[in-house]
Parts: structure tokens; C-alpha cells; sequence
């Protein structure tokens, strides 16, 4: 090995090294709730109902939309507050 190459892999190391002790501190991916499941068409009787399986599901998908856009927005402040505890 040259003597350049081996400068060049200790500036490596020092950068690979920087680089994962930010991505150690930084907090885990959330676990999101898991997605209401789609009624089948033949679970709906038809019958003009005030709550129908699909107006059901319909309110519960947003319902989880907005959840999960709230857990997903807590865990960008959360990366942003440990990328600036780190610099």
C-alpha cells in the first residue's frame, strides 16, 4: 500500500466515524399504527345505510392519515432537535 493511500483511508475512517455516531444518536423510525383495512365489496348491504362499512372506513383512514402525519411530524422535530444537539 502507498503511503497517500493510507492517508486517504485514515481521512475515511475519521469521516465514517463522524458519520455514525450521529446516525447512533439520532432516535429510532417510529412504528406507525397499522393502516385500516379496506372493506370487500360485498360487505356492504346495499341498503343506503348512515354507516355504511365504506363511510366507515372512510372516516377511519383519515382518522389514521392525520395520526400517523402528527407521529411522522413529532419525529422530524425530534431528528431536527438531536442534528442540532450534535453540531
Amino acid at each position: 500500500m502507498r503511503a497517500w493511500q493510507s492517508v486517504k483511508l485514515c481521512a475515511l475512517d475519521r469521516v465514517h466515524a463522524r458519520m455514525t455516531s450521529v446516525t447512533d444518536a439520532l432516535p429510532p423510525e417510529p412504528e406507525l399504527p397499522p393502516q385500516p383495512e379496506r372493506p370487500l365489496a360485498n360487505d356492504c348491504c346495499g341498503g343506503g345505510c348512515a354507516d355504511c362499512v365504506f363511510t366507515l372506513y372512510i372516516r377511519d383512514l383519515k382518522s389514521w392519515d392525520k395520526e400517523v402525519k402528527e407521529i411522522r411530524r413529532l419525529h422530524t422535530e425530534k431528528l431536527a432537535a438531536a442534528a442540532n444537539q450534535g453540531t
